[in-house]
């Protein structure tokens, strides 16, 4: 199993979505198997497609957001919301799961 890198900002809008398409990009151009997720979300799912545009049929929606909630909050808020816990094991276990069945495509 290769390396799981988490790239994280303080704000939205900062470019951690830009920064990690870049990079998957680059990576993917030099024959690594990089593949890029975006564990959690909520609003708009534009982000989906700018990383699913530099892996193209890698993954599909729900494999690279798989925790998405549709109210246009962060993530964090919508999770309270929802009254819900997702403890890192399990976003690290969806990580996981997608870099072990996933060759470069």
């Amino acid at each position: 199993m290769g390396r799981i890198i988490f790239v994280t900002g303080t704000d939205t809008g900062v470019g951690k979505t830009v920064f990690t398409a870049s990079l998957v990009y680059l990576l993917r151009k030099q024959g690594i198997n990089a593949l890029a997720m975006k564990p959690f979300c909520s609003g708009s799912r534009d982000d989906i497609l700018v990383l699913q545009s530099v892996q193209p049929g890698a993954l599909s929606a729900e494999e690279v957001n798989p925790f998405y909630f549709h109210a246009p909050v962060a993530p964090l808020v919508a999770l309270r919301h929802a009254r819900r816990n997702i403890p890192l094991k399990d976003v690290l276990a969806k990580a996981r799961t997608e870099a072990a069945g996933k060759p470069t495509q």
